[in-house]
């Protein structure tokens, strides 16, 4: 048992079932998912931890990759789960009957290492080894953009609270924000170099926008971002929006030991 403040945190159970490295994992509701090297995504019933315990559900484990899966998300009202791994493939998932809805691919085929929804549940943005970010569109299941300019993976991405914009981190540290909802040209709105000097391993932004005094003007819109990284540490980040584009860090947090990974839900 560790206590931070107020809150207390205690050990519930431990889960056993995959063969290989746990890795991601994502909360819905009363279902945890969990995905692994071994190719598969596990489904866990969470709904009474300390009465009947943290149950695999009936419809686990999810089979359908060929290769490591790397990245597992909900959709906010939990209707939806995306998968994504090194065979290449985008898999939506209906996580009460664990059925397979639709399979997605970059016109590169390459592998997958991240899938993130967007705050909406209206696109879908995947990042991989082909060095892009594609945005879909969930309900038409067709590819809306792709965006190009990193120079490495993409290991990391994360939708602004209001799903207009979307941030993209690079195995060698770069971050870029492009925008979601437009028919100008798919390139970055801002970027910055060397977010993290030794890759990003995970983004998010809070789902509260900066006030005003925060972003220089009242005709800019702002969001905190926090990101975390191969050099152990987590950084803040305030994303401006508005008469002036940047990406600027307000504080690096240090205390890790060890590479720092980070993921919020809504």
């Amino acid at each position: 048992m560790a206590t931070f403040g107020d809150v207390v945190v205690s050990h519930q159970a431990t889960l056993y079932g995959h063969t290989s490295d746990v890795t991601c994992v994502d909360f819905s509701n009363d279902i945890l998912a969990t995905c692994s090297s071994d190719k598969t995504i596990r489904l866990w019933d969470v709904s009474d931890p300390e009465g009947s315990g943290i149950k695999e559900r009936n419809n686990s484990p999810l089979l359908g990759h060929r290769y490591t899966v790397y990245s597992c998300c909900f959709s906010p009202p939990g209707n939806l789960l995306a998968t994504c791994s090194m065979d290449g493939n985008v898999i939506l998932w209906d996580p009460k009957t664990g059925s397979l809805l639709e399979t997605f691919q970059h016109s590169s085929f390459s592998g997958i290492r991240v899938c993130r929804f967007s705050f909406n549940s209206a696109f879908l943005a995947t990042g991989g080894e082909d060095e892009t970010l594609v945005i879909w569109d969930v309900n038409k299941k067709d590819a809306l953009k792709t965006f190009r300019g990193h120079d490495a993976t993409v290991s990391a991405c994360a939708f602004t609270p209001d799903s207009k914009y979307v941030v993209s981190g690079t195995t060698n540290g770069d971050l870029r924000l492009w925008v979601v909802t437009s028919d100008e040209e798919e390139t970055p709105l801002v970027y910055k170099n060397e977010g993290h000097d030794l890759g990003v391993v995970g983004c998010e932004f809070s789902p509260t926008a900066l006030p005003n005094d925060n972003t220089h003007s009242n005709k800019n819109h702002g969001y905190l971002l926090a990101t975390c990284g191969n050099d152990d540490s987590v950084r803040l980040f305030r994303v401006v929006v508005g008469l002036v584009n940047e990406i600027v860090l307000d504080e690096t947090l240090i205390g890790q030991i060890g590479r720092a990974s980070c993921r919020e839900r809504v």
